[in-house]
């Protein structure tokens, strides 16, 4: 990086773009491991993507099975839901919004867990972790100056195949290649170590995902802080 660039960062309380390649792997991760979590737990239902819930509600509809279109519904509503507050907690909290968004995602998916240990509601349970999903999303505004999903990956697997053939065509999108497949293979990692700590632990496999959220932000408010 040229050294007027870095001085500019330093100013400026920019991140670097590696340091947002690496942010973006570990949510993906996360994102895996949680979704992973809830879909063993609710038996095929998603709690971060959508377009599976989408098909489940359109099918269960069809059936005309009113308790099982429940719980889909509610998940989408939830998700749309934490991506709405996220994004406003985004922007109120300026520099610190990141921070801020992935502390609330912490704490929403600590109150999901004490809720369903002391109801046992799983629409409740389910929303709260698709709005925690929904909110999550939003805690980044793009990494490396592209735009990716950080809890589904349709998209960034589609980008991944556009680049590819861009790649192939002659233009230099190696990196943006890169990028998009280390995002799949971060979910699908996070997937892995998800479904393997539900089946020793059930639910608290959800607890080392709330830590390193919640050091996640720490870190990152004390990035912001120190550039400024």
């Amino acid at each position: 990086m040229p050294h007027s660039q870095d001085n500019s960062i330093r100013r400026h309380g920019l991140k670097p773009a590696w340091a947002e390649v690496v942010l973006a792997f570990l949510l993906a991760a996360i994102a895996g491991w949680i979704d992973a979590v809830g879909f063993l737990h609710f038996g095929g239902f998603f709690v971060s993507f959508m377009s599976g819930n989408t098909t489940r509600l359109g099918v269960d509809i069809g059936h005309a099975d009113p308790l099982l279109m429940l719980l889909p519904a509610v998940v989408i509503a939830c998700f749309v839901l934490g991506a709405f507050a996220g994004t406003l907690i985004y922007r109120g909290a300026r520099g610190y919004g990141g921070a801020l968004v992935l502390a609330v995602v912490a704490l929403t998916l600590c109150a999901a867990l004490v809720l369903h240990g002391r109801h046992g509601i799983e629409a409740v349970f389910a929303g709260l972790l698709a709005a925690a999903m929904g909110m999550q999303n939003t805690a980044m505004q793009g990494v490396a100056g592209h735009a990716v999903g950080l809890t589904y990956l349709t998209g960034n697997l589609t980008k991944l195949g556009q680049n590819l053939a861009l790649m192939i065509l002659g233009e230099d999108t190696g990196r943006k290649c890169l990028l998009f497949a280390g995002i799949w293979a971060a979910m699908f990692s996070g997937a892995i170590g998800g479904a393997l700590a539900h089946t020793r632990a059930d639910l608290a496999a959800l607890g080392p995902v709330m830590v390193l959220l919640g050091i996640i932000a720490i870190l990152r408010a004390a990035y912001v802080r120190m550039r400024h």
